[in-house]
């Protein structure tokens, strides 16, 4: 996920943003830095009480996007689980049939058969698997001034 940015408007949450719609919106890029030094202590003071509403509606943005990563990922993650499961199943028959008179030799084979796609199985659930634990990192605080 890129970067987004949180709008408010009189200290109210109004909406979440792309970055695209930040940058268009304050005017990144363009020939001049905006409000330089247009800033007061009341209204640096102002932006940083907003501190935790921020961080509140930032992680609620995370949270949406963490249940539709798992909506999407859940499927397929047990597609790929069902599929090593299969695979895991052609290789012990493999052995069962190969190596039929001698046992031993078939135990083993079927223990390390198993070893291997239990770490691929872990391995496919942790990789398709993301915690819903965001760090939220505030990288700038953007403010119009009236002048």
């Amino acid at each position: 996920m890129n970067g987004f940015g949180l709008r408010y408007r009189d200290g109210q949450f109004e909406k979440v943003m792309n970055m695209d719609e930040v940058i268009q919106t304050v005017g990144l890029g363009s020939s001049g830095i905006p409000n330089t030094d247009c800033i007061t202590e009341a209204r640096i003071y102002a932006a940083g009480s907003l501190l935790k509403n921020v961080v509140e509606q930032a992680g609620m943005y995370l949270e949406e996007h963490y249940r539709i990563y798992q909506a999407e990922m859940n499927p397929l993650l047990e597609e790929e689980v069902d599929k090593l499961i299969g695979l895991q199943e052609k290789h012990k028959e493999y052995y069962q049939h190969t190596l039929f008179e001698q046992e031993r030799r078939l135990k083993e084979q079927e223990r390390r058969v198993d070893e291997l796609f239990d770490q691929f199985m872990k391995w496919v659930t942790e990789t398709l698997t993301i915690q819903n634990n965001p760090y939220i990192r505030i990288v700038a605080v953007l403010m119009g001034v009236s002048q």
